[in-house]
């Protein structure tokens, strides 16, 4: 009798516990442990709950019933996001008398996905190991609405009419300044309403609001700051507060200058001489 093949599946913890090993320096120690709960986040997702989830059946209210309030909301509510931690092995580092160690974590997320009248359309599972996803990444991986032209802004709607990757470099004036080209900004999505914008910062899980909210009638000046390939946004408020912001393209890596541009030329109609 021929033994059973094997699925990948049944090797993908040793093949990490492998590859942490092989990236380690000598000294380091990686013990697998039973998976547990880490108290940190919710313990009600596994598995099996996409299974007890039936697209064209479940509403959002019986999902938010079964799991409790989401970790994450989309703007419209047409998305809501769940995740759980798990410890799953111990590392340690070191030599005699000194050292270092803690544990190793898998988080888990459950996307769900919902029509214009609330019913469920998917729920997928996915995971990343050794740190978190954010929720603006689970709920925005790509740019929405960047190739519709103009986004239209021209009714009482408050779900935002684009939303985009981006990153914020707040207080930064385009590239003016020293190590300009070198600077860093905060990843997250950028979302363009009919009276404001919003910037949602990966830094932030849940709905702990955005991390900047700039009214229309806040503005003073809008403009796109250009060095050699590179493109900012530039906003700068009546105040005197100044944000540039890259804007990114589907992938969420290559600059979308096209979106950059609609976004500018829009925000250009806002600024009140």
């Amino acid at each position: 009798m021929k033994p059973a093949p094997h699925s990948f599946a049944q090797f993908r913890w040793p093949l990490a516990l492998a590859a942490a090993l092989a990236i380690c320096t000598s000294g380091c120690l990686v013990i697998p442990t039973p998976e547990y709960n880490t108290g940190k986040a919710r313990a009600n997702i596994n598995r099996q709950t996409p299974k007890r989830l039936e697209p064209g059946k479940t509403t959002r209210a019986e999902v938010v019933l079964a799991l409790g309030e989401p970790d994450a909301v989309s703007p419209g509510e047409s998305r809501l996001a769940y995740r759980s931690e798990k410890v799953c092995g111990l590392w340690f580092v070191g030599a005699y008398g000194s050292g270092a160690g803690g544990t190793i974590t898998k988080d888990r997320y459950l996307v769900v996905e919902f029509d214009p009248q609330g019913m469920l359309q998917k729920a997928e599972r996915t995971s990343t190991w050794f740190g978190s996803k954010y929720a603006s990444k689970l709920l925005y991986s790509s740019a929405q609405g960047a190739d519709l032209g103009f986004p239209d802004v021209t009714t009482a709607d408050e779900r935002p009419a684009m939303t985009l990757r981006a990153s914020d470099f707040a207080g930064v004036d385009g590239y003016q300044g020293k190590g300009r080209a070198t600077w860093i900004g905060q990843p997250g999505c950028l979302l363009i309403y009919r009276t404001r914008l919003e910037f949602l910062s990966d830094a932030e899980f849940a709905n702990s609001g955005p991390a900047l909210t700039l009214p229309y009638d806040s503005l003073g000046e809008v403009r796109v700051e250009k060095y050699f390939l590179g493109r900012h946004l530039v906003v700068r408020t009546r105040a005197g507060g100044v944000h540039s912001f890259d804007i990114y393209g589907p992938k969420g890596a290559v600059q979308d200058k096209q979106a950059l541009q609609t976004v500018a030329e829009f925000l250009q109609t806002k600024v009140k001489p």
